[in-house]
């Protein structure tokens, strides 16, 4: 695998940062990011305060006012950039709002390939898929740029630019409109826990259909129905902005991905993941369908474990 492209860092970011603010507050109230990414490991029955909306993905907006946010000139360079690719297509823009919460596990994101969207490939397929390094020939490329809006002195971003074995490195709060653009897909990172431990709500007290609300005093409030849980100031909330955006070497690198020609599909995928059991001495079950095979996607994952 190839080593990670260093971080760009941009400080400041947007030209008028009111802008973002609009959009904030455009889009309350929010959900549980438990609630929108079903799955999560965070979706139990004691989520932490983390609040996630999706402003545009791939085809769709959700919130008009953030198509401003997704073409930004500065973003779509420093991607160019990280990458050295001529062609950038942005992709989606999304916000998290965190109040005080323990620290997040060290991760990377959902891995992208050509013929295998996450709509219908298992995560877990895609990570073993993505740790493996069997398909980098297929793998699309993902400029991640986390934008920060926060006035805290906590919930720093700590990440692993040269590897899990380096040392890492931290973006410590607080920042106002700077960013840091990478590779989110291969590099490790976290944040890191969002205010102090007494300020934590009781485990049990937030269910799944609380919603937090941009209070009138400028604050923010998590109201489950017409109950108040709780009010915060505005400085309590950890406020990221998170930019995604495929990248291509050239021209014919993303005309590849347009045309379909060289796609994954479940039995290439099947033949990639036994032919690299059988380099490593190791035999995988036959599958009739990777995607829907979970003994078979347990086998590959006991194969290619989280590390």
């Amino acid at each position: 695998m190839s080593a990670l492209p260093t971080p760009i860092r941009i400080d400041p970011l947007f030209d008028d940062p009111s802008l973002v603010m609009h959009c904030v507050r455009a889009g309350a109230p929010y959900r549980l990011q438990s609630v929108i990414d079903l799955g999560y490991e965070n979706a139990g029955e004691n989520p932490d305060p983390w609040f996630r909306a999706y402003w545009v993905v791939p085809g769709k907006t959700f919130l008009p006012e953030a198509e401003a946010l997704l073409h930004d000139a500065r973003l779509v360079e420093a991607a160019g950039q990280l990458f050295g690719a001529r062609v950038v297509r942005p992709q989606a823009v999304m916000a998290n709002l965190m109040g005080p919460m323990p620290a997040g596990a060290a991760h990377v994101d959902l891995p992208y390939f050509r013929g295998a969207p996450a709509r219908d490939h298992p995560a877990e397929l895609l990570y073993a898929m993505g740790r493996s390094g069997l398909f980098e020939r297929w793998a699309i490329r993902v400029a991640s740029a986390l934008c920060w809006f926060h006035l805290g002195a906590d919930g720093g971003f700590e990440y692993w630019p040269d590897g899990p074995g380096a040392p890492s490195r931290l973006e410590a709060m607080p920042l106002w409109n700077a960013a840091l653009v990478s590779d989110n897909d291969r590099m490790r990172h976290r944040t890191r826990e969002v205010g102090p431990a007494s300020e934590r709500l009781p485990r049990g007290r937030l269910r799944r259909s609380a919603r937090l609300h941009a209070h009138s005093d400028g604050g923010w409030e998590i109201c489950d129905g017409a109950e108040g849980v709780v009010r915060w100031p505005f400085e309590r909330i950890r406020l990221s902005i998170l930019w995604k955006a495929h990248v291509f070497a050239d021209a014919q690198a993303a005309a590849t991905v347009d045309e379909g020609s060289d796609d994954l599909d479940p039995a290439t995928i099947a033949r990639v993941f036994a032919d690299g059991a059988k380099r490593q001495g190791a035999t995988l079950p036959s599958t009739r369908d990777p995607r829907t095979d979970r003994s078979w996607i347990r086998a590959v994952c006991a194969l290619y474990p989280a590390r």
